[in-house]
């Protein structure tokens, strides 16, 4: 028996829920076939089939830093995490950025080109 709330992307789609007394949460099919279990809160539900899960790495001045990368629907890893911000997929696409930037709120950017 599961101990925590279930959590679904899409209508009719994938749900994993979570079990606190064991730190594990497990992905379902929407047929109800266990799919996969993973650490708990490790990774977000699936979006077309990929899920968002985050870990640590050494950064270049040998600390840590949390990086994105995304499993598939069996649990592997499938994009790996060289993200510094990425988002859940939405009709095949995720938007990321490999490097955290900033800009300052007194400077005129007007001459950026917007995509």
């Amino acid at each position: 028996m599961y101990d925590g709330y279930g959590y679904s992307g899409v209508s009719r789609g994938a749900v994993y829920v979570e079990d606190h007394a064991v730190k594990k949460q497990y992905y379902f099919s929407s047929a109800g076939s266990e799919l996969f279990e993973y650490m708990l809160r490790g990774a977000s539900v699936l979006f077309n089939d990929r899920a968002l899960y985050t870990t640590q790495v050494q950064d270049a001045d040998g600390g840590t830093a949390t990086r994105y990368g995304y499993i598939d629907s069996h649990g592997k890893v499938s994009i790996q995490p060289i993200y510094a911000q990425a988002s859940n997929f939405s009709e095949g696409l995720a938007r990321v950025n490999k490097i955290l930037s900033f800009i300052k709120s007194d400077q005129d950017y007007s001459a950026f080109k917007k995509l």
